[in-house]
């Protein structure tokens, strides 16, 4: 309304009233222009609120608190009605600010506390680290001792040898698993003893135990890793009922070391069929309580022909190696007769570690009973 009104005085035709205040009043144009302007003077006092109602108003409403409050309702409830969707619009903007400050700010205190956990296990690392490091340092210059003193006396470093493997290492750094001494035979049949601290091993209270430590085993011997819990429990149940294996192909000496150290605490016997057949050897098999039998060279002639003799402990069981499928392409001499093929290639798919822990069986074992009704 107030910018209507002004667009109104604006727009009067000045000349056109001029004219007819001369002609009312009988006056000169100068003197009409000086009335017309002193009229517009007026009228824009009032309109810019500079009137003395105006000033009388203003004067009240300062000296009255009351009257004060008053009008700003006035003035607020007035503008209030006139920019509703205004007014609508910014609270769903300050709302929707709310919500993502919210956000932000519950974001923010997640990634304050992630960082927190993360500098403590930085932390916590840094100390480990920090206490294996001088861990190493201190077996480093206990290492360096031993060797010393050995190159002093030469029978003194033969009998500290053990310090590698033995319970001072043991203490000193984590498990370290000892390497099967398979490749290094040199007798005809030999015995190696179960390994000293059980400690180190895991403990068999039950079939599946002793499954899941050959599987494991056999994981290190190289075999693949959907293959490594069929194979493990097919050479369970081939120790049970002490059925003959041979394994051929690649790995085949790295898997029965590792099913050997996983079922017997590495204690087995090793005959190597070397030379000319000696009876007196098939009598030590077993004298030392070994129930597992690898055999090593196998082929040899004179002991290919003595096969039922080697394999007649029937409380033993064999495990025999070839290292090459094409020797075997057709049957040797009625060898499936005595002895169960296996043949490697089909689920070694990398290079064997070499070195196994092993198991043993508990006290508190369970041994293999058939379910009922099976022969």
């Amino acid at each position: 309304m107030y910018k209507t009104f002004k667009d109104f005085l604006g727009a009067i035709p000045i000349n056109d009233i001029i004219c007819r205040i001369q002609t009312e009043v009988h006056c000169s144009a100068p003197a009409a222009k000086e009335l017309l302007d002193k009229f517009l003077n007026e009228v824009w006092r009032y309109i810019d609120g500079d009137s003395l109602e105006d000033k009388v108003l203003l004067s009240a409403i300062s000296a009255s608190t009351e009257l004060q409050e008053k009008t700003k309702t006035l003035v607020r409830t007035d503008w209030e009605s006139k920019n509703k969707s205004l007014l609508a619009k910014a609270q769903e903007e300050l709302n929707t600010l709310n919500a993502e400050l919210k956000s932000t700010t519950a974001s923010l205190t997640e990634v304050r506390e992630t960082l927190n956990r993360t500098k403590s296990e930085e932390e916590r690392l840094a100390d480990i680290i920090a206490e294996k490091e001088k861990l190493a340092e201190n077996v480093e210059k206990a290492v360096a001792e031993r060797i010393r003193k050995a190159q002093e006396n030469a029978a003194d470093f033969i009998a500290n040898m053990a310090f590698v493997s033995g319970q001072q290492g043991n203490a000193a750094v984590a498990k370290v698993p000892v390497a099967a001494p398979y490749e290094n035979a040199i007798t005809t049949y030999h015995t190696y003893s179960a390994f000293e601290d059980l400690n180190d091993l895991d403990a068999h209270h039950c079939w599946a135990d002793a499954i899941n430590t050959a599987a494991f085993e056999l994981g290190e011997a190289g075999v693949a890793e959907q293959y490594k819990g069929g194979l493990a429990a097919f050479l369970c149940a081939a120790y049970i009922e002490k059925q003959p294996i041979l394994l051929i192909g690649p790995n085949a000496t790295d898997i029965v070391q590792a099913f050997s150290a996983a079922i017997s605490a590495r204690k087995y016997g090793l005959l190597c069929c070397e030379g000319s057949f000696a009876n007196h050897i098939i009598t030590e098999i077993g004298a030392n309580g070994e129930d597992i039998v690898i055999i090593k060279n196998l082929f040899s002639s004179s002991w290919m022909n003595r096969l039922p003799d080697i394999l007649s402990h029937e409380d033993i069981f064999y495990l025999a190696t070839h290292p090459f499928a094409e020797d075997i392409q057709v049957e040797p001499k009625s060898l499936y007769g005595f002895i169960l093929p296996l043949f490697t290639e089909f689920f070694v798919d990398k290079k064997a570690v070499g070195k196994y822990y092993g198991g043993y069986f508990a006290d508190d074992f369970s041994p293999y009973s058939p379910p009922k009704g099976c022969a």
